[in-house]
């Protein structure tokens, strides 16, 4: 090979490999704005009060969650389809990371109180008169029948933008 002939491919694989770290370099930033976008702005939590047994704390959780689901829409819960290797789908799932958290009923009731006048969280209540008597109906007469002060809050759902729902969750503790 001449010399001639051995510039020109040392010119062309420079100007290949500084292309190619241009568009590595671009795919990196990419890469980068695409995980920042994919970070969760909202996340789901449930507070439940640490006293209940387990099969109330679950009935909580389940009534809250299914009620907070349904007051803010399959859009904003991001649902995502799970897809398995073989073509199995399985949908429903939000992207939102859902936390479970566990509490005095009293400091649930004051996180309660503190979320009436928030506009940008989203929140569903358990009160005690929920699981009293055998049907909704025996249910809804027993809440009837008290004043908001004498209701216990068991537990609460939430969703709201990281930001404003994260600070809020700092005096409960994590359910193991």
């Amino acid at each position: 090979m001449n010399q001639k002939t051995y510039k020109k491919k040392i010119k062309f694989l420079l100007l290949l490999s500084s292309l190619f770290f241009t568009n590595l370099t671009r795919l990196e930033a990419m890469a980068e704005e695409d995980l920042e976008a994919r970070k969760p702005l909202h996340r789901l939590y449930v507070v439940v009060d640490e006293k209940l047994e387990k099969g109330l704390f679950a009935n909580v959780i389940a009534h809250t969650a299914v009620g907070l689901g349904s007051s803010i829409g399959a859009e904003s819960l991001e649902q995502a389809p799970y897809v398995s290797q073989d073509g199995e789908v399985f949908n429903g799932i939000s992207r939102h990371p859902f936390i479970v958290l566990k509490g005095r009923s009293p400091k649930i009731r004051e996180l309660w109180e503190s979320l009436k006048d928030a506009e940008d969280i989203k929140y569903v209540p358990f009160i005690d008169t929920m699981h009293l008597g055998p049907t909704a109906e025996d249910q809804i007469e027993a809440t009837r029948q008290r004043e908001v002060k004498d209701l216990r809050i068991l537990g609460i759902s939430l969703f709201g933008v990281v930001e404003k729902i994260v600070p809020l969750m700092k005096k409960f503790n994590i359910y193991k």
